[in-house]
C-alpha cells in the first residue's frame, strides 16, 4: 500500500481517488484552492509516497509548476497530467526529471511519450519522421467534418458540444470559436514537450516561440483532413500544405509543422489515426525513413485514459 496525495478534484481527481484506494491504496489528503492548510504543509505533516497533480492548465501553468517543484524538491515522486507546467517551464523542470511522471499529458492512454521516451533511449534510435495526432478533440473534429462531407469550420460547433458533453472539452470552450482557440491553444502545448521528452530535456521550447503561419481557409475545405504535427530531422525539401492557422518551429536538429493536412498526403494515407477522439503517433526511423516503421493510436481526451496512464507512471517509479 502507498500513501497517495491529490492535488485537484475535478474529474480526473475525483476518479484518480477512486481508483487508488480500489487498488489498496490510501489518499492521505486532497488538495484544493482556500484550504486552511498550504500544500506545502500537507506534504509535510503527510509525507506522502507519491502525489497527483489534476489540475486544469491556466495562463502558462504557474499553478501546475509550483506544485509539481513543491513535490520534487521535497523528493516526493509527481505524477502530472497537466501540459502548461512542462510546456513552458521545461527547463526549470530539469533537475527533477527523475522524480516526474508526465505520460499522461500527451496522448491519454496512447503511450505516446512512453514510446518516445523507451526509443530515445536506445542506442539505434534513429527517427527521420514522427507525425503525431496529439489532441482527441480535433480528432473528433476531423472525423465529423468526414463524416457530414462539410469543413472542419461548420463541424465545430457540434464536435464542441459533444467534448463539453463528455467532459473532455479544454477549460473555456463554450462554443465552435472557442473549441478551435482553445484546442489549438492545447496542441502548441502538447507539441513543446514532444521534443523535450525526445531529446532527454536537452530541448526546450515554449508554445511562444512557434511561429504563426496561415494555409488557405478551413471552410474551403470538404475533403478529410486531420490536425497533425510533425517532426522531421532533416530540413524539408517542401513545406507540408497546411489549412487555416497552422504553427512551426525549429528545435535543435527538428522541423516541426502543425496544422489541419488532407488525410490523403500524410503517410500511409493517415489510416494510422484512429476514428473519433483518439490520438496517435507514426513514426519511420533509419536513414531517409527507408527503414522502420510504426505507429500506436488509442483513446487520448477524458478521465478514463487519462488516470490510467497517471497510474501506470505511479507503477513505474513505486512498483
Amino acid at each position: 500500500m502507498k500513501t497517495i496525495g491529490i492535488a485537484g478534484m475535478g474529474k480526473i481527481g475525483w476518479r484518480l481517488q477512486k481508483r487508488l484506494e480500489a487498488m489498496g491504496h490510501k489518499v492521505v489528503f486532497t488538495f484544493r484552492r482556500k484550504m486552511l492548510l498550504s500544500f506545502e504543509q500537507l506534504l509535510e505533516k503527510y509525507k506522502p509516497d507519491a502525489v497527483f497533480v489534476a489540475i486544469s492548465t491556466l495562463d502558462q501553468g504557474e499553478a501546475e509548476l509550483a506544485l509539481i517543484l513543491a513535490c520534487a524538491k521535497a523528493g516526493i515522486p509527481v505524477i502530472t497530467c497537466a501540459k502548461g507546467a512542462l510546456a513552458y517551464h521545461a527547463k526549470v523542470l530539469n533537475p527533477f526529471i527523475p522524480l516526474i511522471g508526465y505520460s499522461a499529458a500527451v496522448g491519454g492512454g496512447t503511450g505516446i511519450l512512453q514510446i518516445m521516451k523507451w526509443r530515445s533511449g536506445t542506442w539505434d534510435f534513429q527517427p527521420t519522421q514522427i507525425f503525431t495526432s496529439i489532441n482527441g478533440s480535433f480528432s473528433l473534429l476531423g472525423a465529423v467534418a468526414e463524416a457530414e462531407r462539410c469543413s472542419v469550420i461548420e463541424a465545430a460547433e457540434a464536435a464542441s458540444a459533444k467534448t463539453i458533453h463528455d467532459g473532455c472539452a479544454e477549460p473555456g470552450v463554450i462554443d465552435g470559436p472557442s473549441f478551435l482557440r482553445e484546442e489549438g491553444n492545447d496542441v502548441k502545448r502538447k507539441t513543446c514537450i514532444v521534443p523535450w521528452v525526445i531529446s532527454g530535456g536537452e530541448l526546450c521550447i515554449t508554445p511562444n516561440n512557434l511561429e504563426v503561419i496561415q494555409g488557405r481557409k478551413l471552410d474551403e475545405i470538404r475533403e478529410g483532413c486531420r490536425f497533425v504535427v510533425s517532426f522531421t530531422n532533416y530540413e524539408p525539401h517542401d513545406e507540408p500544405e497546411v489549412f487555416g492557422e497552422g504553427f512551426r518551429a525549429v528545435v535543435g536538429k527538428w522541423h516541426l509543422t502543425g496544422g489541419w493536412r488532407l488525410k490523403e498526403k500524410l503517410p500511409e494515407g493517415g489510416v494510422w489515426i484512429p476514428p473519433g477522439a483518439g490520438n496517435a503517433i507514426h513514426v519511420t526511423e533509419g536513414e531517409l525513413g527507408k527503414s522502420e516503421k510504426y505507429s500506436s493510436s488509442g483513446p487520448g481526451a477524458g478521465a478514463e485514459p487519462t488516470t490510467t496512464a497517471m497510474i501506470n507512471d505511479l507503477r513505474a517509479y513505486l512498483p
